[in-house]
């Protein structure tokens, strides 16, 4: 019985890390989205164009440009798996959520007038109560917001890329 049980412990643990050994430089397909990060400057994400015996050409958006690095002036080089969208809306919303908290709670702290005699409160009778009534309101509107937002744009999943030895 230990014998099985640490079998299926093993085949747990060792079979995700063959499967996660990554791809190699040469195995990445043309068009692949692919993040860069050279030794000496900031990292660049753009599509993969080609490799030669010693350099990387990809194009990048953002200006457009093909560029070209060694392979030797690069520290590390990731391949997209696709997009995970539950993550995108799970961290939108936490954004959405702490941005829109911490907004609310200052706008609502900000805009509160003492009452006058005359009037009265129904849940909203302090400057507290009021910044806790705006960092609800505006947090759970920033959560939805940023949910929503997250899940169009999604979070690439990175696989790192070998490469050559130096």
């Amino acid at each position: 019985m230990r014998t099985s049980i640490l079998v299926v412990s093993l085949l747990l643990v060792v079979a995700p890390l063959a499967v996660a050994g990554g791809q190699d430089i040469g195995s990445l397909q043309q068009g692949a989205r692919i993040r860069v990060a050279p030794v000496q400057g900031k990292t660049t994400t753009g599509v993969f164009s080609g490799v030669d015996t010693d350099s990387l050409r990809f194009l990048t958006s953002s200006p457009p440009a093909l560029k070209s690095l060694s392979l030797g002036d690069m520290r590390s080089l990731k391949v997209s798996k696709g997009r995970n969208r539950p993550l995108g809306a799970l961290m939108g919303g936490l954004t959405g959520l702490a941005i829109g908290a911490a907004a609310g709670g200052v706008f609502g702290a900000v805009s509160y007038e003492e009452p006058t005699g005359s009037e009265w409160c129904l849940f909203v009778c302090s400057r507290t109560d009021n910044a806790t009534f705006g960092a609800f309101v505006v947090g759970v509107s920033g959560a939805i917001t940023g949910s929503v937002y997250g899940a169009i744009k999604g979070r690439d999943r990175w696989e790192p890329v070998g490469l050559p030895s130096r």
